[in-house]
């Protein structure tokens, strides 16, 4: 069982980031922090299962609820101030998760422009036994693809042929780098969705969670 809170974060410009945490009743010793994509939510299949899953295998799980889509001086920023928003979002929500207990063990998981996100914890994140899941990573992103080759952490890749960010060399080049798991799922989008094909979508996602079941099962090193 767990309680669910929201946590004071105070995120880029002082301005307070709506979020969840879900903590064990008893004492847990794993935090997951769930960053989700713009305009995907945490409610969403590809973060309501993982999460979900998280929580059963005994975790903390902090959910970091963005809504950048729909705040209006986010949608007015340049593109460089938006990086550093986002930045700026995503380390506050770190640091009130580490707050929360004494931490041994720490998954990140993130989303599509979120994947980039983690990266900014990756310095601090390689200090500790993390794993990182990159649900459709921008892979096309120079940044991204630097960060995670700098900072190699036991991960797992999921996307679609049809996501406008797939690119097969690039994908092989981080899971090399990182000596992790790519999952490649044909035809779906960056959603991981198959069009009006819904058990085949749905069946895309039980494959999901058996690999990151899988994945999870055995705690990385520090």
């Amino acid at each position: 069982m767990h309680t669910i809170v929201s946590l004071e974060i105070a995120g880029y410009n002082g301005r307070s980031l709506a979020n969840r945490f879900f903590r064990q009743d008893g004492t847990a010793d794993w935090l997951a922090l769930v960053l989700p994509g713009m305009g995907y939510t945490a409610a969403m299949p590809l973060l309501f299962y993982p999460t979900n899953l998280l929580l059963d295998l005994g975790a903390d799980v902090l959910l970091v609820n963005y809504d950048l889509d729909r705040e209006p001086a986010y949608q007015r920023a340049t593109s460089q101030e938006r990086r550093r928003w986002l930045a700026a979002d995503t380390t506050a929500a770190y640091a009130a998760g580490q707050a929360q207990s004494v931490y041994r063990r720490l998954t990140l998981v993130g989303k599509s422009i979120c994947t980039l996100a983690m990266t900014d914890l990756l310095p601090q994140a390689s200090a500790q036994c993390t794993q990182c899941v990159s649900l459709t990573p921008l892979l096309t992103n120079t940044e991204l693809r630097a960060a995670i080759i700098q900072h190699p952490l036991p991960s797992l890749f999921a996307i679609g042929t049809a996501d406008p960010f797939y690119d097969p060399a690039l994908l092989d080049e981080l899971r090399r780098a990182t000596g992790g798991e790519a999952l490649v799922f044909e035809g779906a989008d960056h959603g991981l969705m198959l069009g009006g094909d819904v058990e085949g979508a749905i069946a895309i996602m039980g494959r999901l969670i058996a690999a990151l079941r899988r994945f999870l099962a055995t705690p990385p090193r520090a």
